[in-house]
């Protein structure tokens, strides 16, 4: 299957496209802003890097969706 840009940004309107593209973005903002100091330095470590793993590939989800759309016919 081919995707269009027609298709991508019908997806992309769509009202639950939009709820969970909200949700995630929610997330990721609660994971900037929270602390990650935890009892001990390598759980602080884990921790930190737990938050950095999941915004990355949160934020992989938004970039995939504009690389389809530039990439689209």
């Amino acid at each position: 299957m081919v995707l269009t840009k027609a298709d991508l940004q019908e997806w992309n309107s769509h009202p639950v496209t939009k709820a969970v593209f909200k949700k995630i973005a929610q997330e990721v903002n609660d994971a900037r802003i929270s602390s990650s100091m935890m009892e001990t330095v390598d759980q602080t470590a884990l921790r930190t890097a737990y938050k950095e793993g999941f915004i990355d590939g949160a934020s992989a989800l938004t970039e995939a969706y504009d690389d389809a759309l530039e990439e689209a016919d």
